[in-house]
C-alpha cells in the first residue's frame, strides 16, 4: 500500500511541473509535445536520483508497453494523463498493463494507484 509521504512526493511532482507546462489552448500537435515534455519533466523530478526508489518507463512483462512511473518502494503504479480526452481508454489500458505484468511476473507484482489517480486539475 502506498504511504502517504509518497504520494505526496508524487502529487507534489505533478502540480510543480504540470501548471507552468500546460498550454489549455494549444492544437493538437502543440498539447501531444507538452503532454510528453510534462510527462518526462515529471519522471526526472521522480526518477532521476536512484536512491529515490522511483523508476520511469518501467518495463511491462511481456509486452511492448512501459509504466510511466514505478514506486519500487511501495510496489505502486502511477500512470500520468495530461490531458483531458479519452480518459476512460487510458484507465482501463492502465489496468490491463497491471494486470498482464502482474500475471506474468509474479515475482515482480505492483499495484495501481487508481484510487489516489493522478488528473489535471
Amino acid at each position: 500500500m502506498i504511504t502517504p509521504d509518497r504520494l505526496r512526493l508524487v502529487r507534489a511532482a505533478v502540480q510543480k511541473i504540470h501548471t507552468p507546462n500546460w498550454l489549455s489552448n494549444a492544437t493538437i500537435s502543440a498539447a501531444t509535445k507538452r503532454a510528453q515534455l510534462i510527462t518526462l519533466l515529471w519522471q526526472g523530478e521522480l526518477a532521476l536520483d536512484s536512491r529515490s526508489g522511483f523508476a520511469a518507463e518501467y518495463p511491462v512483462w511481456g509486452i511492448n508497453e512501459r509504466f510511466d512511473l514505478v514506486d519500487t518502494i511501495d510496489r505502486t503504479v502511477f500512470e500520468l494523463k495530461t490531458s483531458g480526452n479519452n480518459p476512460h481508454h487510458e484507465f482501463y489500458k492502465d489496468i490491463f498493463k497491471l494486470v498482464i505484468h502482474n500475471r506474468y511476473a509474479p515475482h515482480d507484482t505492483f499495484q495501481h494507484s487508481c484510487s489516489s489517480r493522478l488528473r489535471r486539475a
